[in-house]
């Protein structure tokens, strides 16, 4: 089985540029600025909802993808 996953691993790279864990992260970013722009959840709600263990770990990731907190992309992009 490890032989496989290290092909799998390895052709995501060659096609994306990026590790699978990587690509996944970065998808659960995008599904979270969709919660943070229409939903009231809370931060932490929607951290745990996109599959986060901890909230520092989603701010962590949601501010390396986005350039700003969880809270601001919510300020500034949540619909009135």
């Amino acid at each position: 089985m490890k032989k496989k996953e290290s092909l799998i691993e390895r052709r995501a790279r060659e096609t994306f540029g990026r590790s699978i864990q990587e690509l996944l992260e970065e998808i659960r970013i995008r599904i979270a600025c969709s919660y943070l722009s229409a939903t009231d959840r809370t931060v932490t709600q929607i951290s745990s909802d996109v599959g986060f263990g901890s909230i520092s770990s989603f701010q962590r990731s949601f501010s390396k993808y986005m350039n700003q907190t969880p809270s601001e992309y919510r300020r500034f992009h949540q619909c009135k």
